[in-house]
């Protein structure tokens, strides 16, 4: 019942020894509760069972807790072919807002501060302050309840991943989940019911470790849950709930932000671009397509030993 998995001979024969010898049977549920077999399993749910929540966001009613999060501005906040609507100024995102209890994303097709008009979009980017780590034998745990709001056109990506880069060092680290529209509207068939995931370990270019996965009957325009568990020596991706893909060896180890985006990729993203969606020079043209995301929920724990 804790594990969702009949018992192994050895750990059966291990806990009835236990018991046989006067161990309480509350020390016995204990040994199970806080074990990290049960806090892996509900973290593939977004269940974070025995962890240190360090953000959780439900955007239900109100916008508190977004002090939390920000909006960045300057070098850095170009992606593809668009440009981060920053917080001000002419066509800014203003502060973030929660409507319907979903934080929005907005990609236009229009950019009022396009140095040639016409070149490019104004997209959506929300970043969390507090930076995060698994450290040793630990491990942090990122939650993401999302969707494309469709209609989307081909040619969108919503990106939901953590990064830190190295400026004197010119190298990233970076563990992606991507919402791709091509995928959503089925626009290459043998990528239906996929969503990307990829990591960079210091990397100063490249693709990185891209990897499809599949999810059976997974729509792309309904809220899913995606789920990241990074530690020191894996990182493993979840879909409601569902192992889609491990990685383990050497990873990302230093501190990264959580970021959420939404954007549209420049031709060298073969699999993302769509040549059919262009950004507009007339303001009257403009269009604007949505994501939603509808929770965000951030756990870390230090090293099994902290929650015995």
């Amino acid at each position: 019942a804790f594990f969702d998995r009949d018992p192994d001979p050895e750990g059966f024969d291990h806990w009835v020894g236990e018991l046989d010898r006067g161990v309480s049977r509350m020390d016995v549920l204990n040994g199970f509760v806080y074990s990290l077999e049960f806090s892996n399993l509900c973290a593939r749910y977004g269940i974070l069972a025995n962890w240190h929540v360090s953000e959780d966001f439900n955007f239900e009613g109100t916008s508190d807790a977004l002090s939390a999060w920000y909006v960045p501005e300057g070098e850095g906040t170009y992606y593809g072919r668009t440009q981060i609507r920053p917080s001000s100024g002419p066509g800014g995102s203003g502060p973030l807002t929660v409507t319907g209890g979903s934080l929005g994303l907005e990609l236009h097709t229009h950019n009022p501060t396009a140095l040639i008009p016409g070149d490019s979009f104004w997209g959506s980017e929300f970043i969390i302050k507090e930076e995060f780590s698994p450290g040793v034998g630990g491990a942090v745990v990122i939650t993401v309840r999302a969707r494309l709001v469709g209609p989307v056109p081909n040619g969108v990506v919503l990106g939901i991943f953590t990064y830190d880069y190295r400026s004197e060092e010119g190298v990233r680290d970076e563990i992606d989940s991507e919402l791709l529209s091509n995928d959503a509207n089925g626009h290459r068939d043998d990528h239906k019911e996929h969503v990307l995931t990829n990591y960079y370990d210091d990397q100063a270019g490249g693709e990185g470790a891209p990897e499809w996965c599949q999810v059976e009957g997974l729509d792309l325009n309904s809220f899913n849950i995606f789920t990241i568990v990074w530690r020191q020596d894996s990182i493993t991706w979840y879909v409601n709930g569902k192992k889609v893909r491990e990685v383990t060896g050497t990873v990302p180890y230093d501190p990264q932000k959580v970021h959420l985006n939404l954007w549209a990729p420049a031709a060298g993203f073969v699999d993302a671009y769509d040549g059919s969606l262009q950004p507009t020079a007339n303001p009257a043209d403009n269009e604007v397509f949505y994501g939603q995301i509808d929770y965000v929920r951030v756990g870390i724990i230090s090293s099994l030993t902290d929650i015995q």
